[in-house]
């Protein structure tokens, strides 16, 4: 695990669009935001249930093709155009933009 170090910065509070309110500040050349704790938990639980819906929502699709495969050419649209969002990919990019 590394240090941590405690450095002083400038912050600049804004409360404009799109993150509402807000800090930024720049640290060894690079900006960051920082937001409150309860709207960085509601930001990951708004994408957690985005991701769940999407996989839901394929599932029922896919189980409805097998009960009603006269309608499979319908729900297929709906597949491809859903099969761009891969709850998979998007899992491992959520995993990957939180932790680097």
């Amino acid at each position: 695990m590394s240090e941590t170090v405690v450095k002083r910065v400038s912050v600049t509070f804004n409360d404009g669009l799109p993150v509402g309110t807000h800090g930024d500040f720049t640290y060894e050349k690079q900006k960051w935001i920082a937001v409150p704790v309860a709207k960085y938990n509601d930001i990951t639980n708004v994408n957690d249930r985005l991701i769940a819906v999407l996989a839901r929502g394929r599932s029922a699709l896919t189980a409805w093709v097998g009960a009603h495969p006269e309608d499979a050419q319908r729900v297929l649209m709906i597949l491809n155009t859903l099969a761009a969002m891969d709850t998979e990919e998007l899992i491992r990019d959520k995993i990957r933009a939180y932790t680097q």
